[in-house]
C-alpha cells in the first residue's frame, strides 16, 4: 500500500495527469481486491489463532493446497518470486521518492546526487533486525511510524496551513 502514498507525491511530476487518476485508481482496486482476496483465504484456510502465530499466511495456505505432480506444485515457487520482486519494487521506488524528496528540499536538479549515498542507509536498515524476533519488532515499529507519517504527520500540516492561512487573510483586513 505504499505504493498508493508515493503515487500522491509523484502526482506532480507526471505528464499526464488525467490519464493518470484512472491508471492509478484501476491499480488501487486491483491491489485492493488482491489483499483482500489474501486476507480472506488465508483466513479461510487457517483458523484466527493459527493465523496470528504464521509469519508469511499466504504461502503457507498455498503450500496447504498444492498437489504433488501437478501444475500447483511450483504455486509456492511463483509466489516467492513474486513476493521477492515486489519487495525489490519497494525498495527501489523507496530508493528514488527519498532521493527526489532530498534534491527537491535542497533544490538541486537531479535526485541521481542522492542515489549512491542513501545506499549504506538501505543497507544499515536491512542489517539492523538479526533474529525474527527483531525483525518482528522492527516491523512494529515501522508500521506505528509508517501510520504516523502517514496518517498523524500530514493531517498536524493540514491544519497548519489552515491556521497560517486563516491568519494571513484576517491580517491583510
Amino acid at each position: 500500500m505504499e505504493q498508493l502514498s508515493a503515487f500522491f507525491v509523484l502526482f506532480p511530476f507526471l505528464t499526464s495527469p488525467d490519464k493518470s487518476w484512472r491508471a492509478g485508481s484501476l491499480a488501487l482496486v486491483s491491489v485492493i481486491g488482491f489483499l483482500w482476496m489474501t486476507s480472506v483465504s488465508a483466513q479461510l484456510i487457517f483458523d484466527i489463532p493459527l493465523l496470528v502465530s504464521l509469519r508469511i499466511p499466504a504461502l503457507m495456505a498455498i503450500q496447504s493446497v498444492e498437489l504433488p505432480l501437478l501444475f500447483l506444485e511450483r504455486l509456492s515457487s511463483v509466489y516467492m518470486a513474486t513476493w521477492i520482486a515486489q519487495a525489490f519494487v519497494t525498495i527501489a521506488l523507496t530508493l528514488w521518492l527519498a532521493a527526489a524528496g532530498l534534491s527537491y528540499w535542497t533544490k538541486t536538479q537531479g535526485h541521481q546526487v542522492y542515489v549512491f549515498p542513501l545506499l549504506p542507509l538501505v543497507y544499515l536498515l536491512a542489517t539492523i533486525p538479526t533474529t525474527f524476533e527483531d525483525g518482528d519488532q522492527l516491523a512494529e515499529w515501522l508500521s506505528i511510524a509508517g501510520a504516523y507519517l502517514q496518517i498523524v504527520l500530514p493531517a498536524v500540516l493540514l491544519l497548519i496551513a489552515i491556521l497560517r492561512k486563516e491568519g494571513e487573510s484576517a491580517g491583510s483586513k
